[in-house]
């Protein structure tokens, strides 16, 4: 039996919120990407005065001082149909994936470019340098753009390996 299939011969990656092509199969490579099963990303909506959600995103940016500062970002909703609402397409120049160590504990740094960052298993701790502290969960996406002055601290939680997928938008 392949090991992508549960215990009823199933694919975990034919379950409800993961759709496939009929008969399409996924190759057991994504195990090594993402070993344990993640649900799908998980956005933080804020209800809105019309009763809706909203979507947002914590964007870490640097001021003109050079200090890095949390705001939150909304997502602007451009198309609905009739699978869900849709964005503008945004840019970007590739897709980087990278896994940390629980150990992870990085001084004073600024991003290395502007890029969305999407924590797939475990969540990183990040402080801006106005002393502002937030925890990026598991499934969440967050847009870095302190690409000078002082940067940010980052740091492991929860003693766990983190997959994450950067997305540069430069």
């Amino acid at each position: 039996m392949d090991p992508s299939h549960g215990a009823r011969g199933r694919s975990r990656w034919s379950e409800p919120g993961y759709p496939q092509a009929r008969g399409a199969r996924l190759r057991p490579c994504v195990e090594t990407l993402a070993p344990r099963f993640i649900p799908p990303l998980v956005w933080r909506p804020s209800a809105n005065s019309e009763g809706g959600a909203r979507t947002r995103i914590p964007n870490l940016y640097a001021d003109a001082n050079g200090q890095s500062h949390f705001r939150d970002i909304e997502v602007e909703w451009v198309e609905e149909t009739r699978s869900g609402k849709l964005s503008k397409r945004l840019p970007a120049t590739g897709i980087i994936f990278r896994e940390v160590p629980p150990t992870y504990d990085l001084d004073w740094h600024p991003a290395p470019r502007r890029q969305y960052i999407i924590n797939l298993d475990a969540g990183v701790e990040i402080t801006a340098s106005d002393g502002e502290v937030r925890k990026i969960g598991a499934g969440e996406v967050f847009l870095v753009e302190d690409t000078t002055g002082k940067g940010h601290l980052s740091k492991a939680i929860d003693n766990k390996i983190r997959n994450c997928i950067f997305v540069p938008i430069d």
